[in-house]
């Protein structure tokens, strides 16, 4: 992970193989940019603790936020799995 302060903005890059697949992620001054690759869906969800809505599942896709307070942007994501009816 690398941070950097430019100019009072602050920068955040770095990826993580942590939730299965490759998540790389850049932060720059309230734009976030996420790219998912074959990212452990259960793993995903607990980790933004949220109910586990697959039994088994597989994320790839891109996000891209303009503004993250109001999350507008652009998201694009695939998943695959199965779906957990507990939860749904």
């Amino acid at each position: 992970m690398n941070i950097d302060l430019l100019n009072e903005m602050a920068q955040v890059a770095g990826s993580t193989k942590s939730i299965g697949g490759v998540l790389n992620y850049h932060y720059n001054d309230g734009d976030l940019s996420l790219n998912l690759k074959r990212v452990n869906g259960v793993k995903l969800l607990y980790m933004l603790k949220q109910p586990p809505y697959f039994k088994s599942s597989t994320i790839n896709g891109q996000l891209n936020l303009q503004n993250i307070k109001n999350l507008t942007g652009i998201i694009n994501l695939t998943s695959s799995g199965r779906v957990n009816p507990k939860n749904c």
